[in-house]
């Protein structure tokens, strides 16, 4: 349901006014996988918690990343895509892009928050800052190459490639 809420509003947007449709792709991580714990408890026949047992199991990223999002034009950017921990992220912020002297060439950066990061944060909302790089490959068709540094000992590094259509 809220995909398909999502999914409408980013539509009545697009062709509202002017903006841009985002396809989000695939992703590279700085490591191969992430551990994942589990708690296991073991109970009596009232329920009563008699001990319990934490497994750590290591988990590949989802490295294919598929969502939608929306770009208007006052940089503001919404938009939902499958996460690396194989959760609906959806994520609300702000993407300003500069264009350089060789053309088809942007820079920016995009501050957001997102849901579906339970698994590394513990949080039911996510704050995240990323770099990016634009290239424009047709008239009103961009490339965009997002990185996440790797910030603290427990974070990765990620890349992520996105399409932009403008309208």
């Amino acid at each position: 349901m809220k995909r398909l809420l999502l999914a409408a509003v980013l539509a009545a947007a697009a062709s509202a006014h002017a903006g841009e449709v985002l396809l989000h792709t695939v992703s590279m991580h700085g490591k191969r996988t992430y551990d994942l714990t589990s708690t296991t408890n073991v109970v009596d026949e009232k329920g009563n918690v008699l001990s319990s047992v934490d497994t750590t199991e290591a988990r590949p990223y989802n490295n294919v990343n598929l969502g939608v999002g929306y770009r208007f034009d006052n940089e503001a950017v919404v938009g939902v895509y499958h996460n690396s921990y194989r959760k609906a992220a959806f994520y609300a912020g702000y993407m300003p892009m500069w264009q350089t002297s060789h053309a088809p060439l942007s820079l920016g950066f995009a501050v957001l928050v997102a849901t579906g990061y339970e698994i590394p944060t513990g949080n039911k909302i996510t704050a995240a800052a990323t770099l990016i790089a634009g290239y424009k490959v047709a008239s009103e068709t961009r490339i965009y190459v997002s990185h996440i540094p790797k910030v603290t000992s427990d974070t990765v590094s990620v890349t992520h490639i996105m399409f932009g259509r403008e309208f």
